[in-house]
């Protein structure tokens, strides 16, 4: 929670009002009957993540498969191109700051700087990354 307002940081808002996000909250309203949440949105992105790599590389070893999804810029209805970071796995994505009426704001905001890639802002960075699988 942030400041008095109550701002909670989520995935995703059926509240978001910009690049397309009420045709794909309603897209699923429609199917299911429901708005589309912040626990839909991940699985949503995941779908579409899967079907950008197998058309990428549609045969061959499984490494062409993880190259090719980690290449992929995927348009997640957020306004920006996302991708997975290569040396953690993370999906690259703007957060979506909501007091649970509406979306206030995103994050990063606008001015934010990267040498990279400006979504690489949020959380650890590759030379602060604490993980050592990759």
């Amino acid at each position: 929670m942030v400041g008095d307002a109550g701002l909670v940081a989520v995935a995703w808002s059926a509240k978001f009002e910009r690049y397309g996000a009420p045709q794909v909250s309603r897209s699923l309203a429609k199917l299911v009957g429901r708005p589309m949440g912040a626990l839909d949105w991940p699985a949503w992105m995941a779908g579409k993540a899967l079907v950008a790599a197998a058309s990428a590389a549609p045969k061959g070893p499984a490494a062409a498969f993880h190259k090719a999804l980690v290449e992929a810029e995927l348009d997640g209805s957020k306004g920006v191109a996302m991708g997975f970071r290569r040396w953690d796995g993370q999906m690259r994505q703007p957060v979506m700051l909501s007091d649970g009426q509406s979306v206030i704001a995103t994050a990063p905001a606008d001015g934010v700087l990267h040498p990279k890639n400006t979504l690489d802002t949020l959380g650890a960075d590759e030379p602060e990354k604490l993980c050592k699988a990759r």
